[in-house]
């Protein structure tokens, strides 16, 4: 499953993805996620959904239904291929939200990356923006302006920040090495134990 985001409407704080992959036969679900992962509750993350277009290879419209409030049924009876595309309003800048402005993109991927339930364990690729001067904070490797994880329970728990108010340092402890990432105006004191 692959993603690909786009922060042109930064400053409306819309996040515009686009999500394909193969389909799984003459019907294809679509799902996003409805669980946050840490606080073990519920969201209605489909309410900052816009603009939902679904096509197929070619960039011919399919046919989809909404089964709940968070998935979609698609008719991909003639396609190899789902391309899916809409934008995810971000406005809430905690924790457990997404939130995008003209400097900042945090992307916490189990509010707003949908799926393919059939294919949760795939291998998931996400290619991500970022401008001159930004740095990205991420769990897993960035290379080549993408992440690729294991599959879309790992993805779902890899939150990112994308911005130029970063700032990060590493220790090891162990033969472990850790990365301490800081966003903002803070002034921590790298130099102390």
């Amino acid at each position: 499953m692959n993603y690909k985001l786009d922060t042109t409407n930064k400053n409306q704080h819309y996040l515009n993805i686009e999500f394909s992959s193969k389909t799984t036969g003459t019907e294809t679900v679509l799902q996003l996620p409805a669980w946050r992962p840490g606080r073990y509750e519920l969201g209605n993350f489909a309410k900052n959904i816009q603009q939902f277009n679904v096509s197929d290879e070619n960039g011919k419209a399919l046919k989809f239904e909404k089964q709940t409030k968070d998935s979609w049924r698609v008719d991909t009876s003639n396609s190899e291929k789902i391309v899916v595309r809409y934008n995810y309003y971000s406005i809430d800048f905690n924790a457990g939200s997404t939130y995008l402005d003209t400097d900042t993109l945090y992307v916490n991927p189990v509010n707003c990356f949908i799926y393919i339930p059939s294919k949760i364990n795939d291998v998931c690729t996400v290619e991500i923006p970022k401008e001159k001067g930004q740095q990205i904070a991420c769990g897993v490797n960035y290379k080549f302006g993408k992440i690729v994880t294991q599959n879309f329970h790992e993805l779902a728990d890899t939150p990112f920040v994308v911005s130029s108010k970063l700032q990060s340092n590493f220790y090891e402890s162990n033969g472990v090495k850790f990365t301490v990432w800081f966003y903002g105006e803070c002034k921590p004191q790298w130099d102390k134990n």
